[in-house]
């Protein structure tokens, strides 16, 4: 049975290919979460935090690039410090919002040896234009990051009663009966 030289070269090289896997990523990787509200995007944001490898910064929503959104379509005025944020995140996102290459550079010193992940998690960026998403991811590469743009979506209706819901609770009231 003769054995072909270039069988020993395939495998190795098959195997070469497989062990990329194993090594660790050149670049670190920015989550970039657009999903919609009430879809999940906090559990996708706790598992993650729980990671060794994932610093995700002191916010949740750092509302930086939805800024020209339709503030109809928000139903807020994110310019304005509001009830959710404390004083140290609202000092960031001011600095963030005044000098947009800031918003890169802190999330690049979120990365170390150790922590390979970070990331924004605005479900309001899914109001952002095609193109604007797109330069944003553009920006990130340029600084450094692979990027992942999330979008998580759940049933309309199911949404609704949960922002409903929410909404009640956090209020403090009971749910209408009626």
């Amino acid at each position: 049975m003769k054995i072909s030289n270039t069988a020993p070269m395939l495998w190795f090289w098959r195997s070469f290919y497989q062990l990329r896997y194993l090594l660790p990523k050149r670049r670190p990787l920015f989550v970039l979460n657009v999903g919609a509200q009430k879809s999940g995007t906090s559990w996708l944001r706790a598992t993650l935090k729980k990671q060794k490898i994932c610093n995700l910064g002191l916010m949740k929503e750092y509302h930086i690039w939805d800024q020209s959104a339709p503030k109809e379509i928000l139903g807020t005025e994110f310019n304005a410090v509001t009830s959710w944020i404390d004083e140290a995140q609202a000092s960031l996102r001011e600095r963030m919002l005044q000098d947009e290459d800031f918003y890169f550079v802190y999330f690049k010193n979120l990365i170390s040896r150790e922590c390979r992940i970070t990331g924004d998690f605005t479900p309001s960026y899914s109001l952002l234009p095609e193109d604007e998403l797109r330069q944003l991811t553009r920006k990130l590469v340029a600084v450094g990051f692979d990027v992942v743009v999330v979008l998580l979506l759940r049933d309309p209706v199911d949404r609704c009663w949960s922002a409903f819901r929410s909404h009640y609770r956090d209020l403090d009231q009971a749910l209408p009966t009626d």
